[in-house]
């Protein structure tokens, strides 16, 4: 159950203070204890009524249950682990364990040690008091058997991606009490072992063992006991360092982790291996086996059989040589081996029933045997002899006849093994059986070199094959996708345009169109391919077996090349994931030998793949990673490049248009090659008629058609919202800022200050992927899901372009025929100086720079006539012009920003930086900062409402003001207007409404510290530097649209100020969450004070500068306020709106400062045009929650101001602008 909630008290650490009386304190009421190693060694944490070892449970997964109860310890450090049990059973008895681990000195050190369980073995009882001879026991006595082991192990750890791999390298040792017969005084009668009661023993057993291991597992979930994939492989050396009569023992152990059958389950399968080498050595004389097998002549004639198997004893020092006399009827020959046998042990019953350790072999068991290995010759015969059925002495007997002749002075071992084929026939006429051996090995000689060829390829000597992980995740340039609010994709990031769709994507919404074949039914896309690329797709496993007969038959010795390639879909689909070694630059051997390997790669991946991934999940990973030309990576891209479409959208003939354009995207281009296109398109229709896809009807008709398009190649220039895609790519790449960069030193500390708290500054360098690399938004194939509205992105751009091409640019065009002048008021050092850089930083210049052409040469090149592209409202124009010329032409082309944002939420709706991206890459809407001008006089006026007591009524005269600056100089403010100083007193709303700059000036000349204003304004939203002089209230600083109408957005959310956000989560290509942002708040006035501000923004349409926003757009009978604005000269023009749950705004210049109207470049004229189309098209839309009825949230108790102002109707103030000299002074 969860515990109560509590609400914590919220502590500045900055202002806490502690004493030596609060140390004191606090020491004596939380006492620290000395962590001691010992005490804390043993902390029994659980138990459990039954005896195990549970170390074995976690490495083998291997529990032995008995009755008991087991008790398990950690640390407090958990580097320590231990566990004690005691057990019984029926056979054994009582049984102790206990068990240690330590992981802190990087060795993983085991301490085991175990007592009890049955051991049985004879002892002596007595002496025969007449012969002297011992008297042993008839039956064994038991014994409790004990062992105390210590190993080490030392592992190292290699992580890559989702797997982990460990090399291990392991000693231990291990003594135990187990007995040990005396193998010198063993007596054999007739292959058993006589004298088993008078063996010697003697206890004590010491082994020591040396451990190489290695594993590769795929990573596991916090709680998984077992991994999903992954291998062991270990081999183990034992030997018994005590004792030359033990063999040493090799074992071998492997094991494979493999999915289950239910979900959190998994599979091990296990097998080892072990055998002994060297031990005892049988003395002479010993026969431990001795078998006898009797066929009848009959079966002998019939078949190969083995006749017997016989073990004779010889009498020789030297050596033995053994022979079969000759018999009538054919020869019997013997091939004898001399020498010495070895024992090893076995863990079966046999005759053998006491703890005894005979011939080598570790272990603990109540059953003991022993075996032998034998050396076998081979008895060859003809005609079988009547030797061969004679009787052979059992070892160690003595007399008998001896038919095989073996000299008497033979003292080892003659092992045989007699076997028997029928008597040789005469040869027949004929091909010969070496002929015929031949003729096979020619025959099947390739298909076994291929069988070794693939398996040296598997096993990754020609090169590295995909992992388990690879084929599950494979690799891809995928392309990060930028989506709106509601859901459209509006651009993306990428190197090759590629996106993923999944196979259930590509069916039409009516199932009518769906396509029956083989059986199933499929979308036209996967049909088409099928019947074209592999008509057997759905029989085979990877490898279709006819193609490749067909391809080295027809293709290969008849140099047949029209009839296709024998790769299937799968391995196409193989050579797109993991491409091929072209290796162009080398010899024509060096490439074949290399198109083998490939081939034989993809042969094996494609197994791989067809085992890993279903039919349908391969064709659709095909379409996905497949090229289709003019930059498409992927059937989605396709789609929408050519025919500007969804997949699930497209019909049989445009299906079967990309499905020809795989085979040679160039060549089969619609838009460069529409003949071949066409003839390609009706080829695949021909084969999905031949599949049975299509009939014979449908073909005709289908074929007739011509190819329509809807051509639209992916460009980052083109789209929507190109300035934000682009400003997006910037922040989530954006390097740590450097001081460089920044002309002050306030702008390099905010911007540092903003990538260090805005996750969403330089993601994509401070997150890593699994794999430690850090994220790539042109490959990783991102979601990126933005705040951006993508219809109200679409009515931005309209608005800045139709109020760019049909109102300021032609206004700018013929200032420029009358004036034929482009840079007004500049010198000619000046007009130079602009020249020189746009021709220095141009896209030509550094091209002929990069060639090695001279400086003279370049400036050459400019002033000489060529065919080109410029920009116009009205469309890109081919002309001849220098490009002295199209760089004059673009300066004269005027550039306008703007954005909006939802108050509440401070979500980025709709951004423009610029009129075309392609042409004017620089981003005015947050990049470029421009002089603000009158749009900064609200946040004066909040300032003396919020912090100087004054209202909206507060009288004011209409006269001149001087205002004193920090070096003494009298500075008044001039009107760039005719404005008339009437002495009249006017109320503070008023000098807003008319944005009179004497009215901000008195304001600034109350409050006495610029830097206070400048701090306020700071809180309110603008992060750029602010000037702090009394200049700043007339604008003179610069900052542009983003950070305007982010600060504008306080007045509308009831004086919180919310950082704007443009990014709400970002996806891996899997689709999981692996980034979420939510936006940043701090209070920056109060309700009341935000709600006054609005009242008066409202006067500003109503009958302020503003007016034209509701007589011009009809934006009438609602809630709306805003502020216009003009720098000097008319060099900028500005607008803010304030709607409810809209807040938008507008900037209107040049590129250069010098570009710039004579008159009438008002910020009411050239920018409020802008964004009241906007809102205009907005509120008319109707489905962008956003209504004419929304009302601003009015705080309670809010006083009414009626300051009794008469207004004339027809009045239409102007925004005066600021004076030239009230830009900058000391």
């Amino acid at each position: 159950m969860n515990p109560e909630r509590k609400r914590w008290d919220v502590v500045n650490l900055d202002t806490v203070r502690f004493t030596g009386a609060d140390s004191l304190r606090q020491s004596g009421t939380f006492r620290a204890r000395r962590y001691r190693k010992v005490p804390n060694l043993v902390n029994v944490h659980s138990w459990m009524p039954v005896a195990f070892n549970p170390f074995d449970a976690v490495d083998e997964h291997n529990i032995n249950l008995n009755l008991g109860v087991t008790l398990l310890s950690q640390n407090l450090l958990s580097n320590t682990e231990a566990y004690a049990s005691y057990g019984w059973n029926r056979n054994e008895g009582s049984l102790f364990n206990l068990g240690v681990r330590y992981f802190g000195l990087g060795v993983h050190l085991d301490l085991d040690a175990s007592y009890g369980g049955n051991q049985l073995f004879y002892s002596l009882e007595s002496y025969d008091p007449q012969t002297g001879d011992p008297i042993y026991q008839k039956r064994p006595s038991p014994d409790k058997y004990y062992s105390i082991g210590l190993a080490a192990t030392l592992p190292l750890y290699f992580q890559r991606g989702y797997h982990t791999r460990q090399l291990s390298v392991s000693a231990g040792w291990n003594y135990s009490n187990g007995m040990v017969a005396n193998l010198d005084k063993i007596e054999w009668d007739r292959g058993q072992i006589s004298n088993i009661q008078r063996i010697g023993f003697r206890k004590g057993l010491h082994k020591l063992s040396f451990g190489l291991g290695y594993s590769d597992q795929v990573r596991m979930a916090h709680r998984d006991i077992a991994p999903r994939w992954g291998y062991t492989l270990s081999t183990l050396y034992t030997f018994n360092p005590a004792n030359v009569h033990f063999s040493d023992l090799i074992s071998f152990f492997g094991q494979a982790y493999l999915p289950g059958l239910a979900a959190h389950n998994s599979l091990k399968v296990a097998a080892t291996y072990q055998t002994s080498v060297g031990g005892y050595k049988f003395p002479a004389g010993y026969a431990p086996l001795a078998t006898s097998r009797r066929g009848s002549s009959r079966a002998a004639s019939r078949r190969r059989t083995s006749c017997r198997t016989i073990i004779r004893p010889c009498r020789s020092t030297t050596s033995c040589r053994c022979g079969i006399p000759r018999a009538a009827s054919g020869r019997c020959s013997i091939s004898s081996v001399s020498g010495s046998t070895q024992a090893a042990t076995t863990r079966s019953s046999a005759a053998l029933r006491a703890k005894a350790w005979i011939g080598g072999g570790y272990g603990r068991s109540a059953a003991t045997s022993c075996s032998t290995s034998m050396l076998s010759a081979s008895l060859r015969r003809r005609r079988r002899p009547s030797s061969c059925r004679s009787t052979i002495p059992a070892p160690g007997a003595s007399g008998g006849p001896r038919p095989w002749g073996c000299r008497s002075d033979c003292n080892k071992f003659c092992i045989f093994s007699a076997n028997f084929r029928p008597m040789a026939q005469r040869k027949k006429a004929g091909v010969s059986p070496k002929t015929i051996k031949w003729i096979w090995g020619v025959v099947f000689a390739p298909f076994a070199l291929l069988a070794v060829m693939l398996l040296l390829t598997a096993l990754g000597l020609f090169g590295r094959m995909p992992s388990f992980e690879e084929l599950e995740n494979p690799r891809s340039n995928l392309a990060t996708e930028i989506y709106s609010e509601d859901g459209k994709v509006i651009g993306s990031f990428f190197v090759q345009n590629r996106s993923y769709v999944q196979y259930e994507d590509l069916f039409p919404a009516d199932s009518a169109f769906h396509i029956r074949l083989d059986g199933h039914d499929m979308p036209p896309i996967v049909a088409a391919l099928i019947a074209t690329e592999d008509a057997r797709f759905r029989t085979h496993s990877g490898i279709d077996i006819p193609s490749l007969a067909r391809v080295a038959v027809k293709t290969v010795l008849l140099q047949n090349t029209s009839q296709g390639g024998g790769s299937t879909i799968t391995q196409q689909l193989a050579k797109n994931l993991f491409p091929r070694d072209t290796v162009r630059n080398r010899g024509r051997i060096v490439r074949s030998s290399k198109l083998v390997v490939s081939k034989l790669k993809e042969w094996i991946t494609a197994l791989k793949l067809e085992y890993n991934y279903t039919k349908e999940e391969i064709a659709a990973m095909y379409l996905n990673t497949v090229e289709y030309g003019s930059n498409a990576y992927g059937i989605k891209s396709a789609a929408q490049t050519f025919f500007n479409k969804e997949p699930h959208e497209l019909n049989v003939q445009e299906a079967a248009v990309l499905v020809g354009v795989v085979n040679a995207p160039t060549r089969y281009s619609p838009v460069r090659n529409p003949e071949n296109a066409l003839a390609r398109r009706n080829l695949v229709l021909s084969r999905m008629e031949d599949a049975g896809a299509l009939t014979r009807k449908e073909r005709d008709s289908i074929s007739a058609l011509p190819i329509v398009l809807n051509y639209k190649p992916v460009s980052h220039n083109e789209g929507t919202a190109t300035y934000f895609r682009e400003m997006l790519r910037l922040v989530m790449n954006a390097e740590r800022p450097k001081r460089n960069q920044f002309y002050t030193e306030w702008d390099y500390d905010q911007a540092v200050k903003e990538y260090e708290e805005n996750p969403l500054y330089g993601w994509c360098r401070k997150n890593r992927k699994a794999d430690g690399t850090p994220y790539n938004i042109y490959r990783d194939g991102l979601k990126i899901y933005t705040t951006v509205n993508s219809t109200m992105q679409k009515y931005a751009e309209q608005a800045v372009q139709k109020q760019m091409q049909s109102v300021i640019q032609p206004r700018m065009d013929a200032q420029y025929r009358n004036t034929k002048t482009l840079f007004i008021d500049a010198t000619r050092e000046e007009r130079e100086r602009i020249m020189r850089h746009a021709i220095r930083y141009s896209d030509r210049y550094r091209e002929m720079e990069d060639a090695g052409a001279s400086a003279k040469q370049i400036m050459a090149a400019f002033d000489k006539p060529c065919s080109m592209k410029v920009f116009t409202y009205r469309g890109e124009r081919d002309t001849l012009m220098t490009p002295r010329d199209s760089i004059l032409h673009h300066k004269r082309i005027m550039r306008a920003s703007f954005v909006a944002l939802d108050p509440r939420t401070g979500y980025v709706k709709a951004y423009v930086g610029g009129p075309n991206f392609r042409y004017f890459k620089y981003d005015m809407a947050k990049q470029g900062k421009r002089q603000i001008g009158s749009t900064i006089k609200p946040f004066v006026y909040t300032f003396a409402i919020d912090h100087l007591g004054l209202t909206p009524c507060t009288m004011v005269p209409n006269l001149p003001v001087t205002i004193e600056t920090a070096n003494g100089t009298a500075w008044s403010p001039k009107e760039a207007g005719k404005v008339e100083y009437d002495g009249v007193m006017h109320p503070l709303r008023w000098g807003l409404a008319r944005s009179r700059n004497n009215y901000s000036a008195w304001i600034m000349k109350q409050a006495k510290q610029p830097a206070a204003v400048a701090d306020f304004i700071h809180n309110m939203g603008i992060r750029s530097f602010i000037d702090p002089v009394p200049a700043l209230c007339l604008g003179s600083s610069e900052s542009n649209v983003f950070e305007l109408v982010s600060a504008f957005s306080t007045f509308a959310n009831e004086g919180v100020h919310t950082d704007p956000i443009f990014v709400t989560r970002i996806e891996d290509r899997q689709g999981n969450v692996i980034a979420n942002f939510i936006p940043q708040s701090q209070d920056a006035v109060s309700e009341r004070t935000a709600y006054t501000m609005l009242t008066m923004l409202q006067d500003v349409v109503n009958s302020g500068t503003a007016g034209r926003l509701k007589w011009q757009f009809g934006l009438n009978d609602m809630e709306i306020g805003g502020k216009t604005g003009t720098s000097n000269k008319n060099r900028d023009a500005w607008f803010m709106c304030v709607a409810p749950k809209l807040v938008a705004g507008a900037w209107v210049g040049g590129e250069d400062q010098a570009v710039h109207f004579v008159a009438g470049g008002e910020g009411s004229v050239m920018a409020l045009p802008i964004v009241g189309d906007f809102m205009k098209r907005v509120y008319d839309d109707g489905r962008l929650g956003v209504s004419r009825a929304d009302q601003f949230i009015r705080p309670a108790m809010m006083p009414r101001y009626d300051c009794d102002e008469e207004v004339d109707p027809d009045e239409r103030p102007t925004e005066p602008g600021i004076a030239e000299d009230d830009n900058f002074f000391d």
